[in-house]
């Protein structure tokens, strides 16, 4: 093992008890995230696939 693994490459970023500054890469990132809303009902082909589980559930006495 060569003794530069061991050594630090560069210094820890300043946390506090909020978490760690985001750089202006993470930032651009995290404002491109679209929040979807979740009170949005669910697709028909979601609602006949969680029946078809739940039946399958059932029948095999086994859940997922």
């Amino acid at each position: 093992m060569d003794v530069t693994e061991l050594v630090q490459q560069k210094s820890d970023p300043i946390c506090s008890s909020v978490g760690c500054p985001k750089s202006k890469a993470e930032q651009e990132a995290q404002s491109k995230i679209i929040q979807y809303p979740v009170d949005v009902p669910l697709d028909a082909d979601v609602r006949h696939t969680i029946k078809h589980e739940e039946m399958a559930s059932d029948e095999l006495g086994h859940s997922w």
